[in-house]
C-alpha cells in the first residue's frame, strides 16, 4: 500500500519519547503519497543516517536545521515538488555519501561550499531550476562516482576539475556517470561529459 497524507510533527520527538531514549538512524518513506512540507522538527534525530522520503508531493523548501543532522549518510528527497535554493547549512554534512534532490523545482546555484561534502559518491541534482555555474569544488570530492547536472539551467563550462576527476581522464578517476546540458549550442561546454540532455 501507499502512505498519503502528513508526515507528523511528533516524528521529531521520537527521539526521547516519555524519558525513553530512542536511536532512529533511518526514515524511509519511498514511492509514496505524501505531501505537505518538510519538517523542521525532524532535525532533533539527531541519530539519522538515512533520509528517504522520495516519489511523493512533498513541497515548500529544505529546512535549514537538516545541516545539523551530522551523522546523515543518505539525503535522498527526489521527485518530489520542493522549492527555493539548497540551505548553506545542508553543506555541513560532511558524513554524507548521497544527495538525491532531482525532479524538483528547486533553485539558486551550488554552493562553493559543496566542497566540504568529501565523503560524496552520488550527487544527483538533474531536472530541477538552477542556475549559475558548476563548481570547481565539485573536481575535489575525490570519492564521487556519480555527478547528474542535465536539466538545470546551469551554464559555462564544466571545470577542468571535474573533468580530471572522470574515469576516462589520464590517470582515471572515479566518476563514471558525468551529465550536464550540453547538446551542441547547450549553455554547459563539457568535453568530458558522459551524457547530454535532458533525460537519462
Amino acid at each position: 500500500g501507499h502512505l498519503s497524507g502528513s508526515i507528523p510533527p511528533s516524528y521529531g520527538s521520537l527521539s526521547n519519547n516519555n524519558n525513553h531514549y530512542y536511536a532512529i538512524d533511518q526514515i524511509e518513506f519511498e514511492d509514496n503519497n505524501l505531501s505537505g512540507t518538510l519538517l523542521p522538527e525532524l532535525s532533533a534525530l539527531k541519530q539519522l543516517k538515512f533520509l528517504i522520503l522520495e516519489k511523493g508531493h512533498l513541497s515548500g523548501s529544505i529546512p535549514p536545521s537538516y545541516g545539523s543532522l551530522s551523522n546523515l549518510r543518505v539525503l535522498d528527497m527526489d521527485y518530489n515538488k520542493l522549492t527555493g535554493a539548497i540551505p548553506n547549512e545542508l553543506y555541513d554534512l560532511v558524513e554524507l555519501r548521497e544527495l538525491d534532490l532531482n525532479d524538483n523545482r528547486l533553485s539558486g546555484t551550488l554552493s562553493t561550499r559543496i566542497g566540504r561534502l568529501s565523503e560524496l559518491v552520488y550527487l544527483q541534482v538533474d531536472n530541477n531550476e538552477f542556475g549559475g555555474s558548476v563548481p570547481v569544488e565539485v573536481g575535489g570530492l575525490n570519492e564521487l562516482a556519480w555527478a547528474v547536472f542535465h536539466g538545470n539551467n546551469f551554464s559555462g563550462e564544466m571545470p577542468l576539475s571535474v573533468c580530471e576527476n572522470s574515469d576516462k581522464a589520464s590517470p582515471p578517476g572515479k566518476i563514471t556517470l558525468l551529465s550536464a546540458d550540453c547538446l551542441e549550442d547547450g549553455p554547459v561546454v563539457c568535453s568530458c561529459c558522459d551524457y547530454c540532455g535532458e533525460e537519462l
